[in-house]
Parts: C-alpha cells; sequence; structure tokens
C-alpha cells in the first residue's frame, strides 16, 4: 500500500545526502506546466536529494555547477503505463530519456519491489517505481511474466485484493475479462482499503458504471471504439467530474496496428536478449489508419471534457525503449489535440496529483524532490524538444543524458 511507499523514502532519503554532491544548474529557463511557471535566467540549487532554492541565488562553494545558458529546465517525467516484467528492465534507459518515475502496470511482485529498494538505496540508477504486482482478471494470464490473480465470484475478488494489500501494492491493476459481479466487489473492497484500482475497462463492464464506481484510471481506452460519440462525450464528462483519469498509450495502439515506430536507432541500446522475442514489425491491417484516427479523436473528445489525460507508453513490451517511447507518447497526445503543455502535465504535475505525491514529485518548486531534466530545446515551443535531454537529475544526482547514462560517464 502507499504507506511502504512513504516509509522506503524517507529511509532512503536519510541516508542518501552524504554521497549526493550540491547540484546547482546555472542561467536556464524553469518551465513547471503544472503552475504554469517559465522563468528564464534563473538558478536552481539542489542539495539533500531535494531543491532547495530557485530564481537568483548565490552558488554555495564546492557545489557542482551546470550551465542551462540556453537551454530549458522541466520536471522530471513519469511513464504512468509500464510492465517491469523482463529479466532486466533496463532502469538506467528511463533515466536517460528524462523519465524518473514509472507506474508499473503488472509483473512480479517481489521483484519489482527488489528492483525498487535497490534503486532508491541508490545501488541501482533507474527510476522511482509504483507498482500493482499481480493483476486481477477473471481467468489466468497467457503471458508467463504477467502473474494474474484469477477470480470468479465477488468474494474470490475481495480476497484477492486482500492478497494484494497484504503484500503491500501501491494499486489493484484490473484485466479485461473480469466479470462484472466480481469487479463490483474488488472495486469496494479496495476502496475500503484505500487502494485505487486502475486497468483496462473490463468487457462486461459499461463505462458509465466504471466512472460511477471510480475506477481511478482507465487504460488503452479499449472496449471504446464502437460507442458512439454523443455516448462517448457524456460519459467523458462525466469522468471529469469523479476525477477518472485515462491514459490512452497512443504509442501501443500505432505498435498494435503497425503503423510505424519513430526512432528506429534508438533500439540499438535494447541488449539482443530482449530483442529475440520481438518478431518482425509487420504490414498495417485494412482500416489501420481510420482505426487509429478514432483513438485520436477519443483523446481529443478526453481533451475537451475536461478529462485527465496521463501519459503512459506499455513499455516493456515488444519494440519499446524505457524511457524513450514515453517521449513518444508526449509527441502524439499533442499530434490529437492536447497542447504542449498539457501532454507535459499528464506526465509531470498531473501523474504526481493522481498518485497523490504531489508534494513530492511533478514540479519544479522548493521542498521537492530533486527530479529536474534540462532540455536543449523548449517543449512548449515545440514537444519535440522533449527528445533533447543534455541532462537528468535524480534526487539532485546529475547525470549526462542518454551519453552518460548509457556510457557509464
Amino acid at each position: 500500500m502507499r504507506l511502504f511507499w512513504f516509509l522506503l523514502c524517507a529511509a532512503v532519503w536519510a541516508a542518501a545526502p552524504a554521497t549526493v554532491p550540491v547540484t546547482v544548474i546555472r542561467n536556464v529557463t524553469v518551465i513547471d506546466p503544472g503552475t504554469q511557471l517559465v522563468a528564464a535566467h534563473w538558478s536552481v540549487l539542489m542539495a539533500e536529494g531535494k531543491i532547495q532554492a530557485l530564481g537568483v541565488i548565490a552558488e554555495p562553494l564546492g557545489a557542482k555547477v551546470i550551465d542551462g545558458t540556453g537551454r530549458f529546465l522541466i520536471p522530471g517525467l513519469w511513464d504512468m503505463h509500464v510492465h517491469l516484467w523482463n529479466a532486466d528492465n533496463l532502469p538506467t534507459l528511463y533515466l536517460a530519456f528524462g523519465v524518473t518515475g514509472v507506474r508499473d502496470m503488472g509483473s512480479a511482485f517481489e521483484r519489482t519491489v527488489a528492483l525498487r529498494k535497490s534503486i532508491e538505496a541508490g545501488l541501482t540508477v533507474g527510476p522511482h517505481i509504483l507498482t500493482s504486482g499481480p493483476g486481477i482478471d477473471g481467468k489466468a494470464s497467457d503471458e508467463p511474466r504477467l502473474p494474474i490473480m484469477a477470480v470468479s465470484t465477488p468474494d474470490q475478488a475481495r480476497r484477492a485484493v486482500d492478497a494484494l494489500d497484504d503484500m503491500g501494492v501501491d494499486f489493484v491493476k484490473v484485466f479485461t475479462n473480469i466479470e462484472l459481479e466480481p469487479y463490483m466487489a474488488m472495486v469496494e473492497r479496495a476502496r475500503q482499503l484505500r487502494l485505487p484500482v486502475a486497468g483496462h475497462l473490463p468487457s462486461q463492464v459499461r463505462l458509465e458504471d466504471a466512472i460511477a464506481l471510480k475506477q481511478a484510471s482507465i487504460e488503452h481506452l479499449f472496449g471504446l471504439e464502437k460507442l458512439r460519440q454523443e455516448r462517448l462525450r457524456k460519459a467523458f464528462m462525466e469522468a471529469a467530474g469523479q476525477g477518472v483519469r485515462f491514459v490512452p498509450t497512443l504509442t501501443m495502439h500505432r505498435r498494435s496496428l503497425s503503423l510505424g515506430i519513430a526512432d528506429d536507432a534508438r533500439f540499438a541500446l535494447i541488449p539482443a536478449e530482449l530483442k529475440k522475442n520481438w518478431g518482425e514489425f509487420g504490414k498495417p491491417p485494412e482500416g489501420a489508419v481510420a482505426t487509429y484516427a478514432r483513438y485520436q479523436a477519443m483523446t481529443r473528445w478526453l481533451r475537451d471534457a475536461g478529462v485527465t489525460v496521463l501519459a503512459g507508453s506499455d513499455t516493456g513490451n515488444p519494440f519499446t525503449v524505457p524511457g524513450g517511447t514515453l517521449l513518444d507518447e508526449l509527441g502524439l497526445l499533442v499530434e490529437a489535440g492536447l497542447s504542449p503543455a498539457e501532454a507535459l502535465r499528464g506526465a509531470t504535475s498531473e501523474a504526481a496529483r493522481f498518485m497523490g505525491l504531489e508534494r513530492m514529485f511533478g514540479s519544479v518548486g522548493v521542498g521537492l524532490v530533486a527530479d529536474v531534466v534540462l532540455l536543449d530545446g523548449d517543449p512548449l515551443a515545440d514537444i519535440g524538444n522533449v527528445r533533447k535531454v543534455a541532462g537528468v537529475c535524480w534526487r539532485g544526482r546529475y547525470y549526462d543524458g542518454v551519453e552518460g547514462l548509457t556510457h557509464g560517464r
């Protein structure tokens, strides 16, 4: 549960400051999408794992100083839909592309928690992790890397939630094949235990019912493709009022429809062992362009209705690059109708607020965790500039972007 996360952070932060130098990023344009702050020629002072000062500041003697002239500083990004289910999840790559936190939507819990502990203790370079552990569904998993708790009755669903709570998961992941009554029992029990429920819209559950039950986030837009526009717009307005978030994972839809992959050169960063099961990238099926256009339209309708759209990539699946695919997602969200600032909020301030971690992450502010990304271009002018990562700070420790993190510098 979330208490586990806070206790873990408190424990490692107490030990971290002695090993992290005081760092100043000097003369940079600070962009905080959540507060709409854009401030040129500021400096950012980071120490003890947190942001200590912003603006025109005195640089402490002995501080590590990074020149931000002509550059732009944004909060660390969160990928709100990944699967940490591989033997090696390449955690360092997430940081290399500016992704300082991830929401794991289903994996082996003990292994994922071990990775999280190693990262937070400074033994492994990688992002902060929230995880659901095994998901809940109506049948066993056909993906050997993805543990599932299969339930067919309300009582089984309640017991599954209890078991997840005992493990210490951060939220409950629901999949497509659970029946309505077990689903309702699962949501009710999770609410009693203050565990958010996130995941697919089950095929036996109406969109309106999932919204009324306040499923915290609905992933992928599965099951909505054939619903009429009027019905969707009305449901999305209700979702906005209920605080239900959506994670469209447009990159996943483009991959599944074989509509092309950006920046194939990044695949050189993926070990051959992980790529051997990727197979061939096929040709688009008939109607693929129209199908993807529907996902784009639904994303735009969500935005128009005032629904918070979160950025997630479904990384862990074939043809994904940890961290890099989330940058693709931001670009696709803008293509679908979000502004660059709205897309960035879906990976920063809104992501943190959704997780209840806004006092720690998601913004550039004094007292927050020193997770920031230094860019060589203005992402508000062109969202593609999120790809121009010059450097990344994770809990105040500075890394020189892709080169520095992938070559050990």
